[in-house]
């Protein structure tokens, strides 16, 4: 029997939020009052792990997207590229709720957003 892997490196969570705290300046022209709430939620979410994935709803990524599957129209690797979820929950924010201090002002009162 052939075993087959991959070569995925692990990516640190300096290096996603560094990345994230980047995309969000250039994209949304967010800067550090917004990451902060950003980073409150993401901890809340996933604690910055873009594999994570929670074993009772099924909801996954540092966004905890649900259905997990809704991140595929930003890549078919949003699964494994933690780059594909930036782009996809920095989008869902912005669109439900314009800003990550909104959206985690409703996580605050709602423990989900």
């Amino acid at each position: 029997m052939m075993i087959l892997t991959t070569n995925v490196k692990a990516v640190s969570k300096a290096t996603i939020k560094n990345y994230t705290r980047i995309y969000m300046a250039s994209k949304y022209k967010w800067g550090k009052k917004e990451f902060d709430a950003l980073n409150k939620l993401i901890k809340k979410e996933s604690n910055w792990n873009y594999k994570s994935v929670n074993k009772r709803s099924g909801a996954c990524g540092l966004f905890q997207a649900y259905p997990c599957n809704k991140m595929k129209y930003y890549g078919k690797d949003y699964r494994t590229n933690y780059k594909t979820q930036v782009k996809w929950g920095l989008n869902y924010i912005k669109k439900r709720y314009k800003t990550p201090s909104k959206a985690w002002k409703f996580w605050l009162k709602h423990h989900w957003y």
